[in-house]
């Protein structure tokens, strides 16, 4: 008698096969396979996600700190509209020696 072997399933079977899980029940089951600092890296995004999605709800610009200050580019525009700009002449070429 010939005995058939089932396949089996990749690790990310639960990836490939589609099932009745929600969304949410389908995250926990993936996080609940990571490891450590990838789980580190998806919680600093879902709170970048959940800060974006709150000012675009309120209306407010989620700016990081180190942006632009406000009306920068309006107080530096045409700040040299009235000094030419003026390009040096070509140094001479520097001969260096081979390695």
């Amino acid at each position: 008698m010939i005995r058939e072997e089932k396949p089996s399933l990749p690790s990310n079977a639960s990836a490939i096969i589609p099932c009745a899980m929600s969304t949410r029940e389908a995250l926990i089951q993936e996080i609940l396979n990571q490891p450590e600092p990838l789980l580190r890296e998806i919680r600093q995004y879902v709170a970048f996600l959940a800060k974006q999605r709150k000012s675009e709800t309120e209306g407010t610009s989620p700016l990081p700190a180190k942006a632009w200050p406000a009306g920068y580019f309006e107080k530096t525009a045409g700040a040299f509209a009235d000094e030419p700009l003026e390009r040096p002449s070509q140094l001479p070429f520097q001969n260096r020696e081979d390695w």
